[in-house]
Parts: structure tokens; sequence; C-alpha cells
């Protein structure tokens, strides 16, 4: 951390220069993924990464303890939950709950770590938990909402999201999530008008401009799918579910131009025929 040489001379401050250049990518690249994931509120990048000079060694006190609070377990239940680890945030979350009772978001998230190992009757209970503690939890209805979906419980699904739009009609993800569900129950019109709510208040929304594009594209609206398409794909790419939908978003989108080239081809040939038909009747003008 302190090269060799005259603090103030220029070999020494290009080195320093440089060194403080990679710590700051070092520090942003860790930061971005915090955000990636949800968590720069939670966590700072030093949580991860420090740069320590050299010194004495202290002794360690084996007999200290730390004792794990509420925040620690919540916190720590999240990003087991992030990277996947359900049946680690599950024992966490489940021990913060026990500890605070009144902590609604752990019980959110617990809920989706118990439906993410199959556990759907603690999962609806936690969820239910949660929106008992705040009926106006945006975020747990969203999560029920999309718990009930995949369930296929639409019923269900639609009265969660009534019930959130009712208590803020700007919340985007609500939109999205009434037109994935009448986008699969064929009801495309229906899908494109609420995913144009969202996309109003949220127009980078990704997953929006697909699942309307895909809207457009079903009742043969190619034009506005094309654009939508296009609008996916000028989208900054900074995470890879973005990249998996750009991907589908442009092979959509040559499908939808190879349609419109084709119906525009069958339209002139067919003006053509016609045409040719009704030239052997001198008298009648077309």
């Amino acid at each position: 951390m302190w090269p060799e040489g005259d603090p103030t001379g220029a070999a020494t401050q290009r080195i320093l220069f440089w060194q403080h250049k990679t710590m700051e990518m070092m520090y942003k690249t860790i930061y971005n993924t915090l955000v990636e994931v949800g968590l720069e509120a939670v966590f700072s990048p030093q949580d991860y990464l420090n740069f320590f000079c050299l010194g004495n060694r202290e002794a360690v006190d084996m007999h200290e303890t730390h004792p794990i609070t509420t925040n620690i377990l919540h916190e720590r239940g999240i990003v087991n939950f992030k990277f996947k680890e359900f049946n680690s945030a599950v024992e966490d979350l489940s021990a913060c709950v026990q500890l605070d009772r009144d902590n609604k978001s752990a019980y959110t998230y617990l809920g989706l770590a118990l439906s993410s190992i199959g556990e759907y009757k603690k999962a609806e209970e936690a969820y239910l938990k949660s929106l008992q503690l705040d009926r106006s939890f945006l975020e747990a209805w969203g999560h029920l909402a999309q718990f009930y979906q995949d369930l296929s419980n639409p019923t269900k699904a639609f009265e969660c999201l009534t019930e959130v739009l009712q208590i803020d009609g700007r919340f985007a993800r609500a939109y999205h999530l009434r037109g994935l569900l009448f986008h699969a129950m064929g009801e495309h019109r229906k899908a494109i008008k609420d995913l144009t709510m969202g996309l109003n208040i949220d127009g980078a929304n990704i997953e929006s401009l697909y699942l309307r594009a895909a809207c457009y594209h079903a009742v043969g609206q190619y034009k506005e799918a094309v654009k939508d398409y296009d609008a996916a794909l000028d989208l900054e790419l900074d995470s890879m579910d973005k990249f998996v939908l750009q991907c589908l978003a442009f092979y959509q989108k040559e499908i939808a131009l190879y349609t419109t080239s084709q119906i525009c081809s069958c339209h002139f040939i067919g003006y053509n025929r016609v045409s040719s038909y009704w030239s052997q009747f001198p008298s009648f003008k077309f």
C-alpha cells in the first residue's frame, strides 16, 4: 500500500494514482453487484473488500462472543435467499420472526424462501402474516399475487392485484403481473392495456416491453411488436436476465419482420392475379 520512493516524486505519484483508480474500480464493481441483487441499502462494498497496511498482530480473544440480533438474521436471510441458499434463508428468517414478530419484511422473504423449496402452505401463511401486520405493504401483495399465479390460481392472483391497485394505482409491478395473467388467458388486448399503464410509470421495464411486444405479435400488430422488441434491445444490459430477454426479443423481432414480409408478398401476388383475371374483360375498369 505504500510504494517505496519519494512520496512527492513523479514515479511514486503515478503509482499512487493508479492504485487509487484500481481500488475505485473494485469498489464500484462490488457496489453495482449489490444494486443488481437489491442489497445496496443493506450492505456496503467495504463489507466485502478492505485494504490493510502491515501492522502488529493483536491477540484474538477466543472468549469474545458477538450476539446474533434480529437485524443480522434478517439481513443474512435475505442474502441467502438472493444467492439461492433457500434452506439457510428459511432457517435465518424463521429465527428472525421468532424474535421479532412484527417484522413484515422478514415474513415476506420467508414466504419467498418457503415457496422456493415447495413449502407452499407455510409460504402462504408467511405472506398473509406480513399483510396482517400491514395491509398496505405493496411488496407483500405483489409477491403473494406472483405466488398464486405460479400455483395456477388466477382468481386469487387477480384479487391480490386489485387490492394492490386500490392502495396505489401507480404500482407498476401490479400492472405487469396482471398483464401476465391476461396474456396467459389469451386476453392479449387487455394485457396490452395493463402493460401500457405499467410502462407509462416505468418505461425501462424490459419484462413489460417484451411481454407487450409478444401480445402485439399475437394479435397481428407486427409494427407495434417490432417497436417494443427494439425498445427492449436498446435497454442497457446489466444482468443475465436482461441478456436472455434481449436474445428472445431479437429472435422474435426477426420472426415478426419475416411474417410481415410474407403477408405483404401474399397481398401483392393476390392483387396481380386479380388484375390479370379482370384484364380479360376490357369493358370492366379495375
